[in-house]
């Protein structure tokens, strides 16, 4: 098993990230407004404090600044010394935002109950053991605090036209995010392991999104084409071209696909 996975300290330093950093800010577009219908039902509002854990660029920690306005706090969180600089830049203008460069699981600076609400979005699918994220997010939490964990289960993933090698494919992008110690079918565990951590008034939605309003392309560039990397080297060339096939078929004028995540929220007692 590899210690470092692709957003580590270690990794995400070549060309190659400027394309993730690209995939990632059209994500964002796509889902928040998804997103911030749950974090506004959660609580959110101006004046509140919220940490984002493992904020990568930035993206999120810019919009949550704008729901917490000026008289609240963002504070994000992110150990990959490439990411916490982009998220530094990208939001020096709002004063309510501080980037710290911490370990997400072990954020030993950071005081016991000194927040609102944490977000934890699309991070512990990455971490070899995301339980210790939960207990170190149920520690910095103020009483009566909430949790909030948006992630990957590729169960929920499917496309038509369906590539008969596609399931192939997705078993040996899971076999890759396992090298190091990550998991793609994690969503659907992480009620189990917030309870686990402390958390009580659990609750867990699937959110999907599709290509009816993006395009086919669009779609297959935020949920898959990144996979490739996840590959073992010797499957690269086999998995470029299922992928490239799925491409082809997407221009059909007959292609949809569906993606999900797990958002699982729980409060942290009074």
């Amino acid at each position: 098993m590899s210690n470092s996975s692709p957003y580590s300290s270690e990794q995400f330093v070549n060309d190659e990230a400027d394309n993730e950093i690209s995939r990632l800010e059209e994500q964002a577009r796509v889902r928040w407004p998804q997103e911030v219908l749950v974090l506004r039902n959660a609580g959110l509002k101006a004046g509140n404090s919220i940490v984002d854990i493992g904020c990568g660029p930035g993206i999120i920690t810019e919009y949550l600044a704008k729901e917490v306005d000026e008289s609240g706090l963002v504070v994000g969180i992110e150990k990959n010394e490439m990411l916490y600089s982009l998220a530094t830049t990208r939001t020096a203008t709002y004063n309510q935002v501080q980037i710290r460069n911490y370990d997400a699981c072990d954020l030993i600076e950071v005081n016991d109950n000194s927040f609102d609400f944490a977000y934890v979005r699309f991070v512990l699918q990455h971490l070899p053991d995301p339980n210790k994220l939960l207990i170190e997010a149920h520690r910095i939490l103020k009483p009566g605090g909430k949790l909030i964990v948006m992630d990957v289960d590729d169960s929920l993933f499917h496309i038509t036209p369906y590539h008969q090698e596609l399931a192939q494919f997705l078993s040996e992008v899971s076999k890759g995010q396992d090298n190091y110690g990550g998991d793609r079918y994690i969503g659907h565990k992480i009620p189990c392991m917030m309870f686990d951590a402390g958390f009580t008034q659990i609750h867990t939605s699937v959110y999907t999104f599709t290509s009816k309003n993006i395009s086919p392309q669009e779609f297959l560039d935020i949920t898959t084409k990144f996979k490739i990397d996840l590959l073992d080297p010797a499957l690269k060339d086999w998995g470029n071209d299922v992928l490239n096939e799925i491409y082809r078929k997407s221009q059909d004028g007959a292609f949809f696909g569906t993606a999900g995540v797990y958002c699982v929220i729980g409060e942290k007692e009074m």
